[in-house]
């Protein structure tokens, strides 16, 4: 979900229609709405990045008559956090034993 928010320097809400554009780091344009109208100032908009976007900077362009506004974010690879854990049982367990012994480590692996 995104939300747009337009003021006056009075800020009051903005009230008229503005035009939103969302540019991959190539300047492909990957959302468009054209000559939407605010509500109280507000627009709210679903857009969902692919499975596996560009990454990179990233522009969210929006205008109206008279506001205009240029702002970026960065998608960047999101990589899950990989450990390595051993689990060294001791030689042997007999059988009237109430515990067993041994050892735990884990290694992180990533990074």
């Amino acid at each position: 979900m995104m939300r747009f928010m337009a003021f006056k320097p009075s800020l009051l809400p903005y009230s008229g229609n503005i035009k939103v554009l969302i540019f991959d780091p190539t300047d492909f344009i990957m959302a468009r709405w054209n000559d939407i109208p605010l509500v109280n100032g507000v627009l709210s908009r679903n857009f969902s990045l692919l499975s596996e976007p560009r990454l990179g900077s990233w522009i969210i362009s929006v205008h109206g008559d008279c506001l205009s506004e240029i702002r970026t974010f960065e998608v960047v690879k999101y990589e899950f956090l990989k450990f390595e854990v051993t689990v060294s049982p001791s030689p042997f367990i007999l059988s009237g034993d109430t515990t067993i012994q041994g050892t735990i480590s884990a290694k992180y692996t990533s990074g």
